[in-house]
C-alpha cells in the first residue's frame, strides 16, 4: 500500500527585507501541514497555471523543518524573477517511499510573490536653470535637467525646508519644464531660494534624490494682508477676548467690570459643557452651537483594515439672522431677516 500523502497543505509567501535599508532581499516561501519529514520531496513551478502539467515544468525544491507543533517548514530553492511584478507560484508535495511505494503528489494553491527590483543608480548632471521669474500674475519656469535611462521623479525643497514632488520623467526624456513653484515656500514678494532634485525610479524602488544648485525665484506676496472693503471703510473692528471683555464691562457701568467679565466666562464654560456632553444650546438671532458625532467607519492603514470609532465634534451654525445681517453689513433678527 502507498505511503500516505502529505495533507492540510497552506502554502505562504512574504518579502524578507534588510533592516537598515528597508530593501527586499529575498521571498520567503513557508508552508503549513501535515508530513513526515523524513520522507517529504517538494518542487515547484513558477508562472505556469497550467492544468495537469508535465513532471520536467516542476523544479525540485529542498525544505527546512521550522516547527513540529504547528508543523510547518520553510521552502528552499525557489527562484522569483527579481522584476517587481507578480508570479504565481505553485508547489507539488508527496512522501518518496522506497518499500511501500511513493505517495499521491498534492499540489498546493497558487501563492503570489513578488520580488521588488533593485533600486535604479543615482541620476547624473542634475541641473535647474531658471526660464522665466515671476512677474505680477506671470508665473516662473525653471528647466530640469538630468542624465538617466529611468523614470524619474522631480522634488522641490522650498526655502523653508519642505519637500514635495512637483513634475516626473519617462526613462526617455532629460528635462523638464515646471511652473509656477514660487507659490510654494515663504510668500513675502521676495526672492527665495529654491532647490530641485532628482531621483531615478522603477516599479518597486527609487534612487537617492540628486539636487542641483539652488536657483532664486521671487514668491507671490498671498500671505501679505489685503484690505477689505471694511478694512478700507473703517468699520472692522479685530476684539481679543480680553478686548471684548473690557467693552462688555463698559455696557453695564453699575456693575463691577469684574463681574461682567466673570458673566461671560461663566456663559461661555456652560455653552463648552453642554456641547462637551453631547447637547446643543440654540441662542436666538445669532445660531445654534452642538455637538455632532461622526459615525464608526472602516479605514486602510498601514496594510490593514482598522476600525475608526465614531468622534463627537463641535459644530456651529449661523443663525438666518445672523447670516443676511452679516451679508447687509447690519444687525438683524431671525423674523426681520425671513422677510428680506
Amino acid at each position: 500500500m502507498p505511503a500516505e500523502a502529505p495533507s492540510n497543505i497552506i502554502p505562504s509567501v512574504k518579502k524578507l527585507k534588510d533592516p537598515l535599508t528597508n530593501l527586499q532581499t529575498a521571498c520567503e516561501f513557508t508552508a503549513r501541514l501535515s508530513f513526515d519529514a523524513n520522507k517529504l520531496k517538494i518542487a515547484h513551478r513558477v508562472d505556469d497555471l497550467s492544468d495537469n502539467p508535465p513532471t520536467e515544468a516542476y523544479t525540485p525544491s529542498t525544505f527546512e523543518v521550522l516547527s513540529n507543533f504547528p508543523p510547518m517548514i520553510r521552502i528552499l530553492g525557489v527562484n522569483v524573477p527579481r522584476d517587481g511584478y507578480s508570479h504565481p507560484v505553485i508547489f507539488k508535495f508527496w512522501h518518496e517511499d522506497a518499500v511501500e511505494g511513493d505517495s499521491d503528489a498534492v499540489e498546493s494553491d497558487p501563492v503570489v510573490a513578488v520580488f521588488d527590483e533593485e533600486p535604479p543608480p543615482v541620476p547624473t548632471l542634475v541641473s535647474a536653470t531658471v526660464v522665466r521669474n515671476r512677474s505680477g500674475v506671470v508665473p516662473d519656469q525653471v528647466e530640469v535637467a538630468w542624465t538617466s535611462p529611468h523614470d524619474v521623479s522631480i522634488t522641490l525643497l522650498d526655502d523653508q525646508g519642505k519637500k514635495r514632488v512637483v513634475g516626473s520623467g519617462a526613462e526617455a526624456d532629460s528635462s523638464l519644464l515646471i511652473e509656477n513653484c514660487s507659490r510654494f515656500g515663504t510668500q513675502d514678494g521676495q526672492s527665495h531660494a529654491f532647490r530641485f532634485g532628482v531621483q531615478a525610479v522603477n516599479r518597486s524602488a527609487s534612487s537617492a534624490i540628486v539636487y542641483a544648485n539652488p536657483v532664486n525665484l521671487t514668491t507671490t506676496d498671498n500671505a501679505a494682508v489685503v484690505q477689505t472693503p471694511d478694512d478700507i471703510a473703517g468699520t472692522a473692528q479685530y476684539l481679543s477676548y480680553a478686548q471684548f471683555s473690557t467693552w462688555l464691562a463698559t455696557q453695564f457701568p453699575t456693575l463691577d467690570t469684574g463681574i461682567a467679565v466673570s458673566v461671560l466666562a461663566s456663559a461661555l464654560d456652560k455653552i463648552k459643557d453642554i456641547v462637551a456632553k453631547g447637547g446643543s444650546v440654540m441662542l436666538s438671532d445669532v445660531g445654534m452651537f452642538k455637538a455632532q458625532w461622526t459615525p464608526e467607519r472602516t479605514a486602510f492603514r498601514n496594510g490593514q483594515y482598522v476600525t475608526i470609532p465614531p468622534v463627537r465634534n463641535a459644530e456651529f451654525t449661523l443663525s438666518l439672522g445672523f447670516q443676511k445681517g452679516t451679508k447687509l453689513g447690519q444687525v438683524m433678527t431671525d423674523t426681520e431677516a425671513a422677510l428680506v
